[in-house]
């Protein structure tokens, strides 16, 4: 197995995804907290957008 780092940031932050993104070298990246229903994201897009 791999030893596996989480970082907890706000995705919508550019220079910190710049700078994570060019201080960590990565295989993937998993958003835990993504929403993913399509019914709900067409009724509450700023909601879908924002996470």
């Amino acid at each position: 197995g791999k030893n596996l780092s989480f970082h907890k940031m706000d995705l919508r932050d550019k220079a910190g995804l710049d700078n994570l993104f060019c201080s960590t070298p990565f295989d993937a990246v998993i958003h835990f907290a993504g929403l993913k229903a399509v019914g709900e994201s067409v009724q509450k897009p700023l909601l879908y957008y924002n996470n």
